[in-house]
């Protein structure tokens, strides 16, 4: 891959109590689990093909905890853009409890009661990917499951609701770039890879 071309690396963080079970964790600061942490250390190997210009992280522990012990945190920087998406009412509640209160509800077509609207988790990524094409070279990034979604999905150009159409396990990484061809087609080159977690 070219390496002049705009690339980065997705990294969602490792295991934690909630993300075990599948509790909305937006912005409770859970840390990660003994498991988090042995995906974190897993994590060291696979990022070193790259020679990162700029390692963010989202402000919150699970992210931050990951990222060190993915040996990436000397010279990371925090930013806020990079949170999780703010769940409101529906923090820390499994969507099997959000359906007992209403059955047809998708975070997708109807967000979350006193929570961050669509649209603006749309904007942070939007800030997130302008960032990424004015570095010096490829950008990893630390963050969250539905974050990450949205951030992508803005990557191709489409809704941050189309975040809807991708999947990612805890301590997996994605890569997007664009196609070498042609650099105003964004592209994912891989997605959602857990392999080195079986090592």
């Amino acid at each position: 891959m070219n390496q002049s071309l705009p690339l980065v690396v997705l990294v969602r963080h490792g295991e934690t109590a909630w993300s075990r079970t599948g509790h909305h964790t937006g912005r409770t600061d859970l840390p990660l689990l003994e498991e988090g942490r042995q995906m974190a250390l897993k994590l060291r190997e696979p990022l070193r093909q790259w020679d990162f210009a700029a390692v963010w992280t989202s402000p919150l522990r699970r992210a931050i905890d990951t990222c060190e012990l993915a040996n990436q945190g000397h010279g990371a920087e925090q930013r806020a853009d990079l949170t999780e998406w703010d769940y409101g009412t529906f923090e820390g509640k499994t969507k099997a409890e959000i359906r007992a209160l209403d059955p047809d509800w998708v975070i997708w077509k109807k967000g979350v009661p006193g929570g961050e609207k669509i649209k603006d988790v749309g904007l942070r990524a939007d800030r997130i990917i302008a960032g990424i094409y004015k570095a010096k070279g490829p950008v990893l990034l630390f963050s969250h499951g539905h974050l990450l979604r949205v951030l992508t999905a803005r990557w191709l150009g489409l809704a941050p609701t189309d975040g809807r159409l991708f999947v990612l396990g805890t301590g997996s990484i994605s890569v997007l770039t664009v196609h070498q061809d042609d650099a105003n087609q964004p592209v994912i080159q891989r997605w959602n890879d857990t392999h080195h977690l079986n090592k």
